[in-house]
């Protein structure tokens, strides 16, 4: 899907909040990117071209909203996070969190009833 993590910033907001103005957009973007408007707006046409956002005239102001569903996006980048790290495999995947990641009851319940979910269909 080729995002980049600043875009996925810019979905993010679109995802959350649409149809928004560039100016509307602007003001959403956290402090901490420290991100010039110009480096907003060049995000902004980039994922316009890219056809990952659209923009409909209203007015004199353009609003703009997500046209890439934010699950096609998490589904994408689970896909090559899994296959970069993992070799494709899930399994290893799980395995790496249960050691590394102090699992709490709670996330194992969890784990288990997605298991047991995808077992029963």
């Amino acid at each position: 899907m080729n995002i980049s993590e600043a875009e996925f910033v810019i979905l993010d907001i679109l995802w959350d909040h649409p149809p928004l103005t560039i100016g509307q957009i602007i003001a959403r973007v956290p402090e901490a990117q420290q991100w010039h408007e110009s480096t907003i707006k060049t995000m902004v046409a980039r994922l316009t071209k890219k056809g990952h956002i659209s923009r409909a005239k209203d007015g004199k102001q353009y609003f703009y909203q997500a046209v890439t569903k934010k699950s096609a996006v998490l589904a994408d980048e689970s896909k090559s996070f899994i296959h970069k790290f993992f070799a494709g495999n899930v399994g290893p995947l799980m395995a790496y969190f249960a050691k590394h990641k102090n699992l709490t009851a709670a996330d194992i319940e969890q784990i288990n009833q997605i298991i047991k979910e995808l077992k029963d269909d």
